[in-house]
């Protein structure tokens, strides 16, 4: 047996899923792999011990939860929206800036009129 064909048998076999959709490895991993008749020595291509079989299924678990992580999308999406609100927000801001100085700039013209100084 290839070390992928063991990897991914041992995936299948150690690897669920939570009811809320996370993914974690079973505590037994060993014990089960070995009732699978999945020892250490069934591949033949790769020089594995149970730590480095431990560290490919943890990775696999880390992997499946990223994957399912809908955090990144969450934060994207609240992202847009604030920096969406806060371009209309200047938006409104330099407008209203912009028609009071228009305000300032009529009644400052209205009062040199009056005044006689243009």
């Amino acid at each position: 047996m290839l070390y992928m064909d063991y990897i991914q048998k041992a995936k299948e076999l150690t690897i669920e899923q939570n009811d809320n959709g996370t993914w974690y490895l079973i505590p037994e991993w060993r014990y089960i792999l070995v009732c699978n008749e999945l020892a250490l020595y069934k591949f033949r291509d790769f020089r594995a011990d149970w730590y480095a079989i431990e560290d490919n299924l943890k990775l696999e678990v880390e992997k499946r939860n990223k994957a399912n992580d809908k955090t990144y999308s969450v934060m994207a999406w609240a992202d847009g929206i604030v920096n969406t609100t806060n371009v209309a927000l200047t938006d409104e801001e330099n407008d209203l800036v912009s028609k009071a100085f228009d305000l300032l700039k009529t009644q400052q013209e209205g009062s040199l009129m009056q005044s006689g100084g243009e």
